[in-house]
């Protein structure tokens, strides 16, 4: 039930993250690449 669970959820909240990231990066003083970047950190550090 707990992997059933995970395997479910986690890939909801990685779309809603992915897509949320769109609209806080059109409001941002930051390049995309560097914005990119940020991101691909903060996954690599939870993941």
């Amino acid at each position: 039930m707990r992997e059933r669970l995970r395997t479910t959820l986690l890939p909801i909240i990685a779309a809603f993250i992915w897509g949320v990231a769109f609209v806080a990066q059109k409001g941002n003083q930051t390049g995309a690449l560097t914005f990119n970047a940020s991101r691909s950190i903060i996954a690599f550090l939870f993941c």
